[in-house]
């Protein structure tokens, strides 16, 4: 009987063994992109809104009512035309068929803008999404311009239940003699793993705050004399991030945003004066359309809970396949 038993674990030590080391889940990763060298991957940019409320025009004393829902829908294809030697990536982006709609008073009107197909930009990309030039010239991280239609992501390696911020302001001219400020935080964490059509993608979950605020200046033009404007909005979203981390590249992101704003505007000059309070509901996705090239660029950084793996492969090769790599669905926290 104990030689059965002893031949029995020296049958199963070697299965359990290999048990262990295939069912780790990355506990860490570093979130870059890393799309190879002349792949093309095209998303689908969806954005569904609606704004309802009142505009009161405060000299007649009349109010209308404010109902309104639009769309938009945009492809794009990205080409990664060239990796640089720190990861940073140069890469062309081509828009494609653009179109909008719009729903007032119960009626609907499409909107087609064939001007945008074809068009295409060139930028240097960061390895985690930041734009760093645009046609060559360099662009400040502080402009709007240097945030792509793709996430941001952090520098520092990230581990299953880490959160970060992203915190935004930008500042937009109004009117004459005042400036809109824009303000955005999104919490993200990293809650685990999901499949997306048999893919191991990262997800991230995130909780967003807005707001929009109008600030005078001081030294503002005759233009603006009798010109009164305060804006105020505030909103808060929730949003989904899915990473495919094995070959470097954005799977879908999501975003729910609701916001309320209060603008009240008055014009001395032409007696005039108005007060809008509208509530706004939007949805935006970002979705990469199927068949995205196999190949790889540098493999992602994985820790797993038995093996940790620290490659860098030249762009356009294909990873090999490591023990502990296969991530499981993790249910969110």
């Amino acid at each position: 009987m104990n030689k059965l038993i002893k031949g029995l674990s020296l049958f199963l030590l070697p299965i359990a063994i290999m048990t262990v080391a295939g069912c780790g889940n990355p506990q860490s990763l570093d979130f870059q992109y890393k799309a190879p060298k002349d792949s093309v991957l095209k998303y689908d940019l969806k954005t569904n809104g609606s704004e309802s409320g009142n505009v009161t025009d405060l000299t007649a004393k009349k109010t209308q009512k404010m109902d309104n829902k639009s769309s938009t829908t945009l492809s794009v294809t990205e080409k990664t035309k060239e990796f640089l030697e720190n990861g940073d990536r140069i890469v062309e982006y081509t828009l494609g068929n653009m179109n909008m709609s719009m729903t007032r008073d119960g009626k609907t009107q499409d909107f087609p803008i064939p001007q945008v197909d074809g068009q295409k930009i060139s930028l240097k990309v960061s390895k985690y999404g930041k734009i760093l030039e645009k046609e060559g010239t360099e662009v400040d991280e502080k402009d709007p311009a240097s945030e792509m239609f793709l996430p941001v992501f952090p520098k520092e390696t990230k581990k299953v239940g880490d959160t970060w911020n992203d915190t935004n302001e930008n500042k937009l001219p109004a009117i004459p003699g005042y400036t809109v400020v824009m303000k955005s935080d999104t919490l993200n964490k990293f809650v685990g793993y999901e499949k997306v059509d048999n893919v191991n993608c990262a997800k991230i979950e995130q909780t967003i705050t807005i707001s929009q605020t109008t600030v005078k200046d001081p030294a503002a033009s005759k233009d603006a004399a009798g010109v009164d404007m305060q804006i105020t909005m505030t909103g808060k979203g929730t949003g989904v991030v899915l990473y495919d981390y094995n070959r470097g590249v954005l799977v879908k992101s999501e975003q729910d945003l609701t916001s309320d704003m209060h603008q009240k505007r008055s014009d001395t000059k032409n007696k005039l004066a108005a007060e809008t309070k509208v509530t706004s509901k939007t949805h935006r996705s970002i979705t990469l359309v199927p068949n995205v090239p196999e190949s790889a660029g540098p493999t992602t950084k994985v820790t797993t809970e038995t093996t940790k793996t620290e490659t860098v492969k030249p762009a356009g090769s294909t990873p090999e396949k490591t023990a502990g790599a296969e991530p499981e669905k993790t249910e969110n926290k």
